[in-house]
């Protein structure tokens, strides 16, 4: 076993550990599909010093990875829906992908 396939399946337990049942749907409509995500959620502070301490700023920072066998062909404006948590995502930004397996969105939430 060499190096990348110790990787791939490293991130597939990752995925099976972490993920959480989802239904994905196209923007073009159609028949949901089910399947797991991981939802990945950040905030990010940043701002200048004042005299009174430091101007923050807070972004939140939403991504959702997606498993590309089971979501196949996945476009911007296709949605994620996490039926436990009652929370949806639109697909925005594509990240990058080492193996075009799983895929990084940036999301935002939408109602559900």
């Amino acid at each position: 076993m060499n190096w990348l396939d110790i990787k791939k399946r490293a991130r597939e337990n990752v995925h099976g550990a972490f993920s959480l049942p989802a239904l994905f749907r196209r923007k073009s409509g159609g028949a949901e599909i089910s399947g797991t995500a991981r939802l990945h959620y950040k905030v990010r502070k940043f701002g200048d010093l004042d005299r009174e301490g430091y101007g923050t700023v807070v972004e939140n920072i939403d991504s959702v990875v997606i498993d590309n066998r089971v979501f196949t062909d996945a476009k911007e404006g296709d949605r994620v829906f996490f039926p436990a948590l009652n929370r949806a995502f639109k697909l925005d930004v594509r990240g990058e992908s080492e193996d075009d397996i799983f895929v990084k969105w940036e999301v935002t939430e939408v109602s559900p």
